[in-house]
Order: structure tokens, then sequence, then C-alpha cells
């Protein structure tokens, strides 16, 4: 479970940051300390900083907490949330490009040549044609789990997408982006809709009742 928690600390930095560090100086007790932490409500689950999910995630006063709380939908519109940039406008792509420094996300109507592409943050982006999943990819370099750095991530529309989480560095771990169970229901193994943050980092997507274990909450 520690190291699954530890790659999970590492995709989602990747997600919202494409940082090169990946998780140093963080740990998986970080994702098991916000997972269990009360949590406002929030607006977006998105993948980028500073979305989240809709319902309210606060403990019930007399009650145990065992895990994430199951809540509505996440709530998200059409275009691309991208980082702390906002939301991209309809037809452009959230473009990822790295530097010294880890890397930026930028709304753009095509991304340069070596860009990174995040064209859907969810299904809602997918309506045109069999392409319906929106789904992630994420390469991990080599290390020791967290302090892997995060290599590229992006998202494209696809006809299929199934969560497969690579407990190992290096790796390339697929996860189908998501706003509510609705979305994730046809992949029987990965059909929790689930937030997970790690250091302010926030990403929402299909996974199996274990890795649920270590989100915020589900939809």
């Amino acid at each position: 479970m520690i190291q699954r928690l530890s790659l999970l600390c590492v995709l989602v930095s990747a997600a919202a940051g494409l940082g090169g560090g990946g998780c140093s100086g963080s740990s998986a007790a970080d994702l098991v300390s916000e997972a269990g932490a009360a949590d406002a409500p929030t607006t977006d689950g998105t993948i980028g900083e500073g979305g989240g999910g809709g319902g309210d995630a606060s403990k019930d006063a007399g009650t145990t907490d065992t895990g994430a709380k199951d809540s509505g939908a996440a709530v998200d519109g059409a275009g691309v949330v991208c980082g702390t940039g906002g939301t991209c406008a309809i037809g452009d792509v959230c473009c990822g490009m790295r530097t010294d420094g880890g890397g930026t996300l930028s709304c753009v109507a095509s991304c340069p040549h070596g860009g990174f592409v995040v064209s859907c943050d969810g299904p809602e982006d997918c309506t045109s044609g069999a392409e319906n999943y929106c789904c992630a990819t994420f390469k991990i370099g080599a290390g020791t789990p967290p302090s892997c750095p995060a290599e590229s991530i992006s998202a494209a529309c696809t006809t299929t997408c199934t969560t497969s989480l690579q407990l190992a560095c290096p790796s390339t771990s697929t996860v189908r982006l998501c706003h509510e169970s609705a979305d994730c229901a046809d992949d029987p193994a990965h059909n929790r809709c689930c937030l997970f943050s790690q250091g302010g980092q926030r990403a929402t997507f299909c996974v199996d009742g274990l890795t649920s274990l270590a989100a915020i909450q589900c939809f």
C-alpha cells in the first residue's frame, strides 16, 4: 500500500505541474493525512491546482471516518482546466512545456513541438465520434518512489481507456479522467471516480477500491 501511495504522489504532482523532481521532500504519508482530513467543498474535480469535487467531505460528529467520502458529481463545464491558468477556451488545449525548474502549463491553440498536450480533462470534452473517453498518460523516470521524476503527461479523447497504475519507476501509467462515478462504470476493476491531492495539486480519475482509500473524496 505504501508503494501504491508513493506512486500516486508522483502521478498527482505530475498531473498538476509537470514537476521535474517528482515528490522529493514529501512522502506517502502526505496523501494519507490529506485523505483523512476534513476538506471544504470545492468546485472542480479535474487535473490541475485548486480543483476539487462537489459535496461536503467534512466529518459527521460522532462517526468514524473509514476513508474517502462519496459525494455528488464534480462540477465541470466545457473547456480544459489548465493548472493555475484557469480553463482554456473551447477548441484550445492545455500545453505543458518542460523547463529547468520543472514545467509550465498554458492554454494555446496548438502545442509546439516538444510540448505535452492535454486536450481534455473529462468525458464532457469528448463528445464527437466514438472517442468518448478522456485518457491521460503519465511517464515517470527512473528512481525510488516517491522520488521519481515526472517526465511527461498527456491527455486525449480515445475510443477505450482503462486505468493502469504501474507500481515502479521508470514506468508509464494510464488513467481515465472523470467527474462522477458514471464516468467509470464500464471499467469494473476501476469503477470509483476519486479526487487525490498532493502538495496542493489535485487530480481526479478512475481507480480501484484499494487505491480509493487514499482519496480525499470519491464521487
